[in-house]
């Protein structure tokens, strides 16, 4: 089961949270049959919206949703503050030449670039917080650091990583973020961004490691990290035949026709788990 542990080093002036998400991103790719790339992308994406919800409070949401010109056209994820994780890609097989299977596209041509929205839904307030951030392509993790310094003024190395199997399925994904906390001096955080820097790439210590918790105790072991905290991270969908109804009675009567069998029963198949509802119209008039 995939997880997020939550850290505190010995001192207090730094957090650490790190996430396991191999399970749900497979659950994930596998029932909206991603492309090997797609999968890919849609992994990273992934992890680092459960990195970004990590200080999600009882019964808040974020979506992240990512609107691109590659050919993927755009990804999008919801987590709650329970870890319960949705989210599809808008071309869910793109990024394989039809009549060449031995090309595969990287990242950059699939994403391109775009704009990252992300909306925050809190228990308590009244009004969703949502911030939009230019993505001009190259790295999701820094993409995911800079929405936390633009959006939410704070400070991130966001670090995310994976591998996958020749068949697309995912072997290994996760990631980790390090953010300050307010008794961190200067001196602290300039000392923090040199261990940064002679960290080994992550991806390599995602390799060699059982699982997430191994990966935090080596990448910083002069902090003393201490675990103050997990959520286990699942695959839920939110949808219902009570919500299907409610956005079918709200359509206009030309996008109704739209989703209309032969029979006479309207046909709705949810975006993020793929599962199909059949509704009469008795149904949507009563």
């Amino acid at each position: 089961m995939d997880i997020m542990n939550f850290y505190l080093s010995e001192d207090g002036k730094f957090r650490f949270v790190f996430v396991d998400t191999k399970d749900v991103v497979n659950h994930i790719a596998k029932i909206h049959k991603m492309s090997y790339p797609v999968a890919n992308a849609m992994s990273r994406f992934i992890t680092g919206v459960c990195l970004v919800s990590s200080n999600l409070k009882d019964g808040d949401v974020l979506g992240a949703y990512l609107d691109v010109n590659g050919v993927v056209g755009g990804l999008r994820c919801e987590v709650n503050s329970y870890g319960h994780v949705k989210g599809y890609a808008i071309n869910p097989q793109a990024g394989v030449d039809e009549f060449d299977t031995s090309y595969v596209m990287d990242l950059n041509q699939l994403l391109g670039t775009g704009m990252l929205t992300i909306t925050r839904v809190l228990k308590r307030g009244k009004v969703p917080f949502t911030s939009n951030i230019e993505f001009n392509g190259g790295s999701l993790a820094m993409l995911f650091a800079d929405y936390l310094k633009r959006s939410e003024q704070i400070n991130s190395g966001v670090f995310i990583s994976n591998y996958l199997n020749p068949d697309g399925t995912i072997k290994r994904c996760g990631g980790f973020l390090v953010q300050p906390m307010p008794d961190a001096k200067e001196k602290d955080i300039e000392k923090m961004e040199k261990e940064i820097e002679k960290l080994p790439p992550f991806s390599d210590v995602l390799g060699t490691v059982d699982d997430i918790k191994q990966a935090a105790l080596l990448l910083f072991p002069g902090y003393k990290l201490k675990q103050v905290g997990e959520r286990h991270i699942v695959f839920k969908c939110t949808c219902s035949r009570e919500k299907v109804l409610k956005v079918l009675r709200a359509l206009k009567e030309e996008d109704k026709k739209q989703l209309l069998l032969d029979d006479g029963t309207y046909l709705v198949i949810c975006e993020y788990c793929k599962k199909e509802y059949k509704i009469t119209k008795e149904e949507v008039e009563n």
